[in-house]
């Protein structure tokens, strides 16, 4: 027998058959199995369907939300406009960060200086989880924002007076003539660790989560 399956035990009254008691154990449990075989099929099945029903609406309504959280916007740039105009009219400000955050959804853009005219961008949904990075399994970072220079990152990271994580600076290219240097912080356990501490540095107003427009 599979050491896996459970095994059962009847406790037979030593005073009666042996073979009596347990043809009436074998009716007693098969009439149960037919009770229970008759509950299930008319009663469990309806409170199934039920919660079937239920587990749906609520999936949709996550589904909604989340549509609703996470939209974005395409638009068009037009001759003479720039990212600082665009991230102006979208996010009601304009800085490196907004900036990195929009080139990290437009992989085409490789020079924030020279963008083409009528070129397509699309223009991410900020919010709390646009500041998560994942490292590896298991392990994530918060972006905490990205600076003209080294050391405009490293005057910014000293609000952090006591950091209960490591912060790092690493430099990236965005164009041939700018080089900008992103300040995260890390690494955490969990996404949900990352995510309370980015809403804690947005309640201290040291990342920015522009208000969504209508």
């Amino acid at each position: 027998m599979d050491k896996s399956t459970p095994r059962y035990f009847l406790a037979l009254n030593p005073h009666r058959s042996e073979k009596m008691m347990f043809k009436h154990q074998l009716i007693i449990t098969t009439a149960c199995l037919l009770l229970l075989s008759f509950f299930c099929q008319n009663y469990l099945g309806v409170f199934g369907k039920l919660a079937s029903v239920d587990a749906m609406l609520v999936s949709a309504n996550k589904s909604a939300a989340s549509r609703g959280k996470n939209y974005q916007s395409v638009v068009f740039k037009k001759g003479g406009g720039s990212l600082y105009t665009i991230a102006m009219r979208h996010y009601q400000k304009a800085n490196e960060t907004l900036f990195d955050l929009i080139v990290q959804a437009n992989p085409f853009i490789t020079n924030v200086r020279q963008i083409g005219d009528d070129q397509k961008i699309i223009l991410p949904a900020i919010t709390p989880e646009s500041y998560i990075f994942k490292i590896n399994d298991g392990e994530y970072r918060v972006y905490i924002g990205t600076f003209e220079t080294f050391d405009l990152a490293v005057q910014y990271s000293r609000k952090f007076t006591a950091p209960e994580k490591l912060l790092f600076i690493e430099s990236q290219e965005f164009s041939p003539k700018d080089t900008w240097y992103r300040l995260t912080m890390g690494d955490y356990q969990s996404r949900e660790e990352a995510l309370k501490r980015v809403i804690n540095l947005k309640e201290a107003s040291l990342i920015y989560i522009p208000i969504p427009l209508k």
